[in-house]
């Protein structure tokens, strides 16, 4: 077992293999003369950069809107370069990928010119589009949203590279289509179909130019109206999940006001409820506090009453003379509660004389109840 072990370390500790470090030699010498070069040249390039300095839309520090509008405005427009006054270009002045989305959104076609500066047929070409014809039809198509760029621009070569140019001058119609699927990266990048293509067309006449946009718009008029279609549903299908959203959340809301009302509500009669129970309670025990104990016989001064109910039905108490009349009040409220007659608020008169007693400070005796009476309970609420 000692000797399988030690036979690993025996063999770590051998020499690198002399083809593996063969194969590593050249690689740092490519990477040495690769910085080498580097740092030669740098020199050169800064050189390069004074006597050729960037042009504006080189590179992409500018934006394509910026050069799409400043190309559109130098060829096109009818003050030529100056920028000033009304432009009458038929080519938008944003860039490839804004005018694609711009003609999705709009459901249009969207025409591409691009324009290589050194071609020999570049001006001539030119020179086609600003006819008369041509360009009034770029312009009052109202299907038509159009493009043009130089390729000399970072926003024109990318077009050029999108769209696989091979020879100018280059005209497409790019129709675009609808995405169901890729999110919305997607959708904001503009999905393009190119219906016609147009390579090397430097000496087509206007007439059989325009023929050919023609057809190739015309071609399309079917889909672009079945696209206008589907958004103008898509449209309503939002505006109407909105409203029955916004309806929705108005009948729920007057759901919940209607349930907080009807919640208030009982509370309030739970509470007014309560408060009627403690009153009742309140006066009972008040009743029972106030109210003495019959006097036994042979105990006076006292006298006998005799009480008439509403109902007909007679009551004989006695009660000592110098009892005030609350205590013939509560004995009147603790009998009422005992015997379940249903009676809250009463008054108490006499016939003979005839007198009311609301003073209930006063004794029995002072009443002139003594030494007996009968006394008459009305019922107020009767």
């Amino acid at each position: 077992m000692s000797n399988v072990a030690a036979a690993p370390a025996a063999s770590s500790s051998s020499p690198a293999n002399p083809t593996t470090q063969n194969r590593s030699l050249p690689s740092r010498i490519l990477i040495i003369t690769a910085l080498l070069l580097r740092l030669a040249l740098y020199p050169l390039r800064l050189i390069l950069t004074l006597l050729f300095p960037p042009n504006e839309f080189d590179g992409l520090s500018h934006t394509a809107d910026k050069s799409a509008a400043h190309f559109s405005r130098t060829h096109f427009s009818s003050n030529g370069s100056s920028g000033d006054g009304e432009d009458s270009s038929p080519f938008t002045g944003t860039g490839y990928q804004t005018t694609l989305l711009d003609a999705q959104r709009q459901s249009k076609i969207c025409l591409v010119y691009l324009h290589s500066p050194l071609h020999r047929d570049a001006d001539q070409f030119l020179t086609l589009l600003k006819s008369p014809t041509v360009s009034r039809y770029l312009a009052t198509t109202p299907r038509l949203t159009c493009y043009a760029n130089s390729i000399h621009t970072a926003d024109g070569a990318n077009a050029a590279q999108s769209l696989a140019v091979n020879s100018y001058p280059f005209v497409a119609v790019l129709g675009m289509i609808e995405s169901t699927t890729g999110g919305q990266q997607q959708q904001q990048q503009g999905r393009a179909e190119i219906i016609l293509r147009m390579e090397g067309i430097g000496g087509m006449s206007s007439e059989e130019f325009l023929t050919r946009v023609r057809v190739g718009v015309e071609s399309q008029e079917e889909v672009l109206r079945e696209v206008e279609r589907r958004r103008r549903i898509r449209e309503e299908e939002i505006m109407l999940r909105q409203e029955q959203d916004r309806e929705f959340q108005q009948t729920l809301l007057a759901d919940q006001r209607r349930e907080a009302e009807r919640r208030r509500q009982e509370e309030e009669a739970q509470a007014a409820e309560q408060n009627l129970i403690n009153q009742k309670q309140s006066r009972l025990q008040r009743a029972g506090e106030l109210l003495q104990p019959e006097p036994a016989p042979g105990v006076g001064p006292v006298a006998k009453l005799r009480i008439t109910l509403p109902s007909g039905k007679k009551v004989d108490r006695r009660f000592l003379a110098s009892e005030r009349l609350e205590s013939v009040e509560a004995f009147l409220i603790l009998y009422f509660e005992e015997n379940d007659v249903a009676i809250e608020n009463f008054s108490m008169s006499s016939t003979y004389p005839k007198r009311v007693y609301d003073d209930m400070s006063l004794s029995v005796e002072e009443a002139g109840l003594c030494p007996m009476a009968v006394i008459m309970v009305q019922d107020l609420d009767a």
